[in-house]
């Protein structure tokens, strides 16, 4: 069987289409689904007595644009686990994946442009401590989860 150039044009269109109408699909999910402001970000770490690091995370946003069913979190490296989780959160679970150490928080509802909402949760963090024998010290080198795109009113770190 042979293939004419006028039937190749047609084939190389229609797999262009495809492909375009296929990108359409998925990429607008992976996309942020909002624009947001954090008023508020606490951060409190309790170093446990195993080595852990108890991290607990209070954070209060407002919706600017668009809608936001869920958010993430970044944490300073992928061993955690998650303890307890409250406010308008309603899963928190990790989300480890491509370089991102963290965790997606579903909310308990989409939230809309002028709404508010508070997320809290704890993690038992590992790998976070770190001894300086030779100066009989322990040190914590710990960077907050930051949002590129987004004003974050005041943030705060009790150790």
């Amino acid at each position: 069987m042979r293939i004419s150039k006028s039937m190749l044009r047609r084939l190389s269109a229609g797999l262009f289409a495809l492909v375009f109408l296929l990108a359409i699909a998925v990429f607008p999910a992976l996309a942020d689904t909002g624009t947001y402001s954090i008023s508020s970000y606490n951060v409190t770490l309790e170093p446990q007595n195993n080595g852990q690091v108890r991290i607990s995370i209070d954070q209060q946003w407002k919706v600017l644009s668009g809608d936001i069913p869920w958010v993430t979190v970044g944490l300073p490296n992928s061993n955690f686990s998650v303890e307890n989780y409250g406010g308008a959160a309603s899963k928190v679970a990790p989300a480890n994946s491509s370089g991102f150490s963290g965790v997606r928080v579903d909310l308990d509802q989409d939230y809309l442009p002028g709404q508010t909402f508070d997320i809290k949760f704890s993690v038992l963090q590992s790998n976070l401590l770190e001894r300086l024998t030779a100066d009989k010290k322990w040190r914590i080198n710990y960077t907050p989860g930051w949002y590129d795109q987004a004003a974050i009113g005041s943030l705060q770190i009790q150790l």
